[in-house]
């Protein structure tokens, strides 16, 4: 169109009107004027691409080089209509008509290198941490966003890439075992996708408990599996009403001790921070007291034997007389041996170098109140104070009189001011009759002990104190015979729910208070009380499965306590036990759950083993027993013991290698209920 208006516009521009003329040369202007854009695109390489080229629709345009660009392990082969190869091509320098329009030409890039393969392979146990990737060559630089994990039975989350060269590390987080598919997005790269196998450990639990008294030293943990090296680090105690800081860490496989220092008493909470362990953090009740206060008496008679120490809590192990130190004052003493438990003990001293006087005894031990105390030795003393005792009362005996030699408030046997005497200072052992220490009163050389809960028949009487004759003495108590006796009987099965109280004779109007419920392994709470005459029931609620003591406490009525056997409505209980050695597989387990320190057994289920952990469900109550495990290898059977184990209602695991070996049995355990003969044996013997 452009050569036929330069041509005509030639021949016409003569002879052709000026209306024609001017209306024909104004098209082709207007067609001459307009021009279009081919454009030239990288396609992958990098650099600059060549400036547009801009003409009219059929001029002739000349193709340029690529100009700057460039593509690693590439080619430059010229110029094509499609970025994907496929549409038009054209050769650097060719000449091409312009296009009717604006159009783009992608750079055609031919391989001049081979792909860069790779290998992958999982890092971590027992949970994969990370996947290996082994380059042919150096890939370049890499980034996490050219790795792709596609999940199949497993799953992983890329976290970052390390490494140099052709080794690269693709580190991993949220990991659930199985396959994954790992793929590679980058130039010079194979793009093929491999398949790998991730690993994920279960998470493992643990029990914390605090050791040491009377101040805590460390927290034990039990773990349900072993955790691997353990830091101190790992550990953290969140203060609550008590506090504690992190010391070291010490033990190995399933079980580990963290110390603690500058712990103050109450709660706290302690969690693992490490991969593959339970987080949530669990309470510890620390325990820190106050400084223990205490003391120091001057014992023996006529010369100082010992000298006893009351603590106003237990100090602790006290095994060491140098613990206890005695400074010389006026007097001397030197200690032998010590011994008590609890909140007394008494040094022993040596008689043969003591000489009478006050001496300052201190006890360096921490935690303890150091300040010394003065205390009295003596050596031979004035004779003591005797004494006689008779009962007084009737038709029940409610008292004892005591007649002293001297008056025991005035007593200063041994250089040491004693004081009146009190209840503490009297015993009362049975013999065939009985009754219990209960106020004493009077002065001068007379006391009154009042006493309760008599027994008709002898029981023996003796003062404690080291100024007045030890030697006991036997005194007839009175008491009329109980009329009226009774039998006390459970009632409400499967769950206790009353005792029925039976009585020789009617004891007239009771209440529920007349009753008395002592708790021994079981307990119940005391409810209302209905009947009359020779039968009464007394409710009860709150009731925990065992025996409890039962008696009554009324007038005329006997008052010795009776033992009553309370039940519970047995519930399910499932005990899973782990990690089973796979020598046991194929064969036959069986548990029992026995009454603690006997027996007798409570409840029995079976379990064909086929892997690492079983399963038993038994019908019993809650409550501490011994667990007896059989399993069965190829030499016969096994029988394996924990002691006092609490077991609770719902699902409990426990890891077999917490069991003790118990016997070898010298049969097989039988299925479906039967126990083998050589069992028997060892359940008799147990």
């Amino acid at each position: 169109m452009k050569n036929t208006c330069r041509l005509l516009s030639r021949i016409l521009a003569i002879f052709m009107t000026a209306i024609v003329g001017s209306a024909f040369f104004a098209a082709c202007d207007m067609d001459r004027n307009i021009q279009f854009a081919i454009s030239f695109s990288a396609n992958g390489g990098t650099g600059a691409a060549p400036n547009p080229i801009l003409a009219s629709a059929g001029e002739n345009v000349t193709l340029p080089g690529p100009n700057t660009l460039t593509r690693s392990g590439y080619n430059f082969a010229g110029w094509n209509t499609s970025a994907a190869g496929t549409g038009t091509i054209h050769n650097e320098g060719a000449v091409i008509p312009m296009p009717n329009g604006n159009i783009t030409l992608y750079a055609i890039w031919v391989r001049v290198a081979p792909l860069i393969t790779w290998e992958a392979a999982v890092y971590g146990s027992p949970t994969t941490t990370a996947i290996n990737f082994t380059f042919s060559a150096d890939p370049g630089t890499m980034q996490e966003s050219y790795f792709t994990i596609t999940p199949g039975s497993g799953s992983a989350s890329a976290v970052a890439v390390s490494g140099t060269t052709t080794m690269r590390t693709l580190t991993v987080t949220n990991v659930t075992a199985g396959n994954v598919t790992v793929l590679i997005t980058k130039d010079g790269v194979t793009s093929a996708p491999q398949t790998v196998t991730l690993s994920a450990a279960d998470i493992i639990t643990w029990e914390a408990t605090a050791f040491g008294t009377p101040i805590t030293t460390a927290i034990n943990f039990t773990f349900s599996a072993n955790p691997g090296a353990m830091q101190a680090s790992y550990f953290t105690i969140t203060p609550g009403s008590g506090s504690a800081e992190v010391g070291d860490v010490s033990g190995s496989a399933a079980t580990r001790t963290l110390t603690v220092t500058d712990v103050s008493a109450g709660d706290v909470l302690v969690s693992i921070n490490r991969s593959g362990v339970a987080s949530e953090p669990q309470p510890v009740t620390l325990y820190a007291p106050e400084y223990i206060t205490w003391t120091a008496t001057a014992i023996g008679n006529p010369t100082t034997t010992a000298i006893s120490f009351t603590f106003s809590s237990d100090p602790g192990d006290i095994w060491n007389p140098a613990i206890i130190t005695i400074t010389p004052v006026s007097g001397s003493a030197f200690g032998l041996a010590v011994t008590g438990t609890g909140t007394s003990r008494m040094l022993t001293l040596d008689t043969n170098v003591i000489t009478a006087g006050e001496v300052l005894v201190s006890v360096n031990l921490p935690g303890v109140v150091s300040e010394p105390q003065p205390v009295t030795i003596v050596v031979g003393a004035a004779p003591l104070i005797t004494w006689t005792a008779a009962a007084t009362g009737t038709p029940t005996t409610t008292a004892i009189i005591f007649t002293f030699s001297s008056n025991p408030a005035a007593s200063e046997w041994g250089n040491i001011a004693w004081g009146d005497l009190s209840q503490s200072n009297f015993t009362i052992l049975p013999d065939t009759g009985s009754a219990t220490v209960g106020t004493s009163t009077g002065a001068g050389t007379t006391r009154t002990l009042t006493i309760n809960n008599v027994g008709a028949g002898y029981v023996w009487i003796s003062v404690n104190r080291d100024d007045i004759a030890s030697a006991p003495q036997q005194v007839m108590l009175v008491a009329p015979v109980a009329d009226i006796t009774w039998t006390a009987t459970p009632i409400g099965s499967p769950t206790t729910t009353a005792i029925n109280f039976n009585f020789s004779a009617d004891p007239g109007a009771m209440q529920a208070s007349d009753f008395t419920i002592t708790s021994g392994t079981g307990s119940a709470t005391r409810g209302a009380l209905s009947g009359s005459g020779l039968m009464r029931t007394l409710n009860i609620s709150e009731v925990a499965p065992g025996s409890v003591m039962v008696s009554v406490n009324r007038p005329g009525v006997s008052n010795v306590p009776q033992g009553v056997t309370l039940n519970v409505n047995p519930i399910l209980i499932t005990i899973r036990i782990t990690d089973i050695p796979s020598r046991y597989f194929g064969g036959w387990g069986d548990i029992l759950l026995r009454t603690p320190g006997t027996t007798i057994e409570v409840a029995e289920d079976e379990y064909w083993v086929t892997g690492t952990s079983a399963t038993f469900t038994l019908t019993a109550q809650p409550g501490v027993y011994d667990i007896v495990l059989f399993v069965e290898d190829n030499w016969g059977g096994v029988a394996y013991r924990r002691l006092n184990v609490p077991v609770t209602a719902g699902f409990q695991t426990i890891p077999f290698n917490t069991f003790n070996w118990l016997a070898y049995l010298s049969e097989n355990i039988e299925p479906f209920g039967h126990i083998a003969p050589g069992r028997s044996r060892l359940l008799e013997r147990q």
